[in-house]
């Protein structure tokens, strides 16, 4: 076997290094690290020496040779490791010290290490709302299409699939035909406004997310090459991502106030000179002041000119756990300079604003200024009333001849509902997912090693398909092993595993954990928990919450606020605390007829807040449309068990292995051949269609007549020496 290893000189040219015949260069793999993201991609070392020859001395810049001219003591340099004429690895030689004896330069010691960081780093504290942009108009009208049909954007190339469950965040709906018979009672009737709490309201909705989506998007940002089957299996393509972030706003998008119809007002003193002329008129966005001073010689000063603006009936689209404020401000059309400004919060559906305009900047001329509003959250103040009050005052004397004109605004237009809904995902960081993604479902990260860092993502189902490039082969070691070198030991040292997803606060969740004393969807085998446990946990980073159906129908939904005593509003009806930042999977049954009909918020083609009726919706559930279910353990829902559980799918082999008293860990020393050392993408074994030749972890080997599976090895590129450890059947 002949192993070569170069290194740079410079930009592209490398130099083959002189090598020492019998220098061994071990490289392990380890199955147990296939789930570890600080061990996909990590930086592993292979130590090694090389000969102090002058060819290696003089690669290497003469490094330590002090009688030498050099511009630099470089000690980093981009190296390639080649077996057989085949590219094994790429990354640096990192020259640590020349071994010297008697005055003689003897042996160059260093280490190569890969030049890819480990998955884990290159994720580092990314969240997994940042991964994406997805600005939409969230109106009313937007969020009642949601709940009718998918929707998609397309960022950065991936098309991100979203849609809004009817699954309320604050309080437990109820249907009924007849007004009055039950509590939020969200059935369409003649009574229904709007603004009515019994109709399904959109800050009590949030939007779910592909979590396919979400995986293309980090292949995507952080540049991995891989490839994963189960992405298009009705198990991940139909999976969605609740987005129920605790902070949620609008876009940052200060805009102008509008009326459509101008109108004039003039203050005047009655019997008194008249000190000033104001107009103010907003046809054309402005507020436009025309001042002059008149009757100076008998005193009279003007201080101030103050606006007290009120806006009413304003919807807040998201429940947050801040308080909706709003900011107006006075600019100067001129420049766009801030003259006035002031913050109020929504109360009771209504913002009350004084903003007192100084009266130096009214000195003389002709003055045009405009208002702007701007709000924290999303909201829609459709139809609200605008009212502003003029004052003028000098010296002590109060002026308010026609203080008030009020204007109803019908046609007023707004964008505060535009924001990046990708935002509403809850804070969860990109390593996080993927490690919750990889144990739902026991994938499994196989890297190639061969030149393009590309990687596998497989699930136990993957591995056993045939004739894929990702699939198993069955390898007979048999020729290159000594059969009576085997040492035997136990499978593992665990005798009980429990399985489960994030401990959840939904209330739901609490009632079932009360009620059952585990969590709902967790499993534990053996069933029968053995007298000295030693016990291994296998959990997520998701939740999966209990349907129910809505009062009064066959409906299902489920509860999305937590255990906490609930407000209980004037009309008697509970409302609750939302449940934030959870991250809570389910499957879209897609679009399915209610067989009810519902009121929900929404909003005419003119802009015009109403309530419209649906009555077809997306069911949301822990199984998908295959009954496969998110739950580790067997669910029950209306009186249906779901027994294609993720610990029968994609568990049960593997544990119930490792618990056999027959199935035992064995080592064996090999030694292999070139062929079997790297994997080879273009020679197939026959019958085995695209699946590659030589080691992989996935593989089966055979040794005299049992049949193993490997938990990891270690390989000498350069002899083929290797050790196994290895799992009987």
């Amino acid at each position: 076997m002949i192993t070569q290893i170069y290194i740079s000189i410079g930009g592209d040219e490398y130099e083959a290094m002189d090598l020492y015949k019998e220098e061994a260069i071990n490289f392990k793999r380890t199955a147990k690290d296939l789930q570890d993201l600080t061990k996909i991609f990590s930086a592993y070392t292979l130590n090694f020496s090389f000969p102090a020859t002058p060819k290696n001395k003089q690669i290497f810049g003469f490094f330590g040779e002090t009688k030498v001219l050099k511009d630099t003591n470089e000690n980093k340099f981009p190296c390639k490791v080649y077996t057989n004429s085949v590219l094994l690895f790429e990354g640096i030689f990192n020259l640590k010290s020349i071994k010297y004896k008697n005055g003689t330069a003897e042996n160059i010691i260093g280490d190569f290490a890969t030049s890819m960081l480990d998955l884990k780093t290159r994720l580092g504290e990314d969240l997994i709302e940042d991964l994406a942009i997805v600005d939409i108009d969230y109106t009313p009208k937007k969020v009642k299409e949601l709940t009718q049909g998918h929707s998609s954007s397309v960022f950065n190339g991936v098309n991100v699939s979203y849609f809004v469950p009817l699954v309320s965040n604050d309080r437990v709906w109820s249907y009924s035909p007849v007004n009055g018979v039950v509590l939020d009672n969200i059935a369409s009737t003649a009574t229904n406004t709007f603004f009515s709490e019994n109709i399904i309201r959109t800050r009590e909705l949030r939007p779910a997310f592909s979590v396919k989506s979400i995986i293309e998007l980090i292949f995507k940002k952080y540049a991995l090459k891989v490839e994963c089957p189960s992405l298009y299996t009705n198990e991940i393509k139909d999976l969605y991502i609740h987005g129920n972030n605790k902070s949620v706003r609008a876009n940052a998008n200060e805009q102008k106030l509008k009326l459509r119809i101008p109108f004039v007002t003039f203050i005047a003193s009655g019997s008194a000179p008249v000190p000033f002329n104001t107009t103010i008129d907003f046809a054309n966005d402005f507020l436009t002041t025309n001042k002059f001073v008149a009757g100076t010689s008998i005193g009279y000063i003007v201080k101030e000119i103050k606006l007290s603006i009120i806006l009413t009936n304003i919807e807040e689209h998201t429940s947050t756990d801040k308080e909706t404020e709003c900011t107006f401000r006075i600019k100067a059309a001129s420049n766009n300079n801030i003259v006035a400004a002031k913050t109020e919060k929504v109360k009771d559906k209504m913002i009350q604003a004084e903003i007192i305009i100084p009266i130096g900047l009214f000195l003389t001329g002709f003055f045009t200024y405009y208002i702007t509003i701007e709000f924290n959250n999303s909201v829609t103040f459709f139809d609200s009333n605008l009212t502003i009050d003029k004052k003028g005052n000098y010296l002590n004397v109060s002026f308010e001849s026609n203080p008030e004109v009020s204007f109803n605004n019908i046609n007023l237009k707004n964008k505060f509902y535009s924001m990046d809904i990708f935002k509403m995902l809850p804070k969860m960081k990109v390593a996080d997912f993927l490690t919750s993604f990889f144990k739902t479902f026991n994938i499994s990260v196989f890297e190639d090693y061969v030149g393009d860092h590309s990687m596998q993502w497989l699930t136990p189902k993957d591995v056993r398909t045939v004739g894929k490039s990702y699939s198993r082969a069955t390898v007979d070691y048999t020729p290159y092993t000594n059969i009576s070198d085997n040492v035997k030991s136990t499978s593992s040292d665990y005798n009980y595993f429990d399985l489960k997803h994030l401990k959840s606060k939904y209330r739901s969740n609490n009632d079932y954990f009360e009620q059952f004393g585990v969590e709902y969807g967790e499993a534990v085998y053996p069933a029968v928990k053995p007298d000295k446990p030693v016990p291994f946990l296998i959990q997520t980073g998701f939740s999966i919450v209990p349907p129910v159906y809505i009062a009064g129908t066959l409906i299902p939904t489920f509860y999305g606020f937590g255990k906490d005593t609930p407000n209980v509003i004037d009309t008697g009806e509970s409302r609750y605390i939302s449940n934030y930042d959870e991250p809570t999977l389910f499957y879209s049954h897609g679009i399915q007829p209610l067989g009810a009909t519902f009121g929900i918020q929404s909003m005419n083609t003119a802009g015009h807040l109403l309530k419209e009726n649906i009555s077809s919706y997306i069911p949301v559930l822990p199984y998908n449309k295959q009954n496969q279910s998110l739950a580790f353990s067997t669910i029950i829902f209306n009186n249906i068990q779901y027994e294609a559980s993720l610990f029968y799918q994609y568990y049960t082999i593997q544990i119930v292995r490792m618990l056999d008293p027959n199935v035992l860990t064995n080592t064996f020393t090999c030694v292999l051949p070139p062929n079997e050392i790297y994997v080879n993408k273009s020679n197939q074994n026959q019958g085995g269609g695209l699946t590659p030749t030589g080691f992989r972890l996935q593989n089966e080997i055979i040794i005299g007549e049992t049949l193993y599976t490997i938990l990891d090895s270690t390989i000498d590129i350069t002899t083929g020496k290797t050790k196994l450890t290895l799992l009987n059947y």
